[in-house]
């Protein structure tokens, strides 16, 4: 199993990269459409639309809610991306992130 796993936006995934293609994934979506993800392997996915909304959850625990934060600038994004990659749990759940159900697509406050 991989230690993280990218999900680009047009669905391809990328397991086990560098950490240097946090930056043009992210790219992906704040250039254009759609939504990208970074998944680690204990579970926890964050993902990121072109809405500007991140969505912090985990795959594996549907008893742990989604939490979400909007209008991230992009090196906060990169830093949230990085934390999960790596497993930087702690600091992940430590941002300032909102709880309730998620905006739906483009309808972000």
């Amino acid at each position: 199993m991989p230690a993280f796993t990218l999900v680009h936006r047009d669905g391809e995934r990328t397991d086990d990269p560098p950490l240097e293609a946090i930056g043009p994934l992210l790219r992906e979506v704040t250039d254009g459409s759609g939504a990208v993800q970074v998944h680690h392997g204990s579970g926890w996915v964050l993902t990121i639309r072109s809405d500007g909304v991140v969505v912090f959850g985990h795959a594996k625990d549907q008893k742990i809610p989604d939490r979400f934060v909007t209008d991230q600038r992009v090196p906060a994004m990169v830093d949230l991306a990085i934390a999960i990659a790596v497993g930087s749990l702690y600091e992940s759940l430590d941002h300032e992130w909102r709880e309730g159900p998620v905006p739906p697509f483009g309808e972000a406050s």
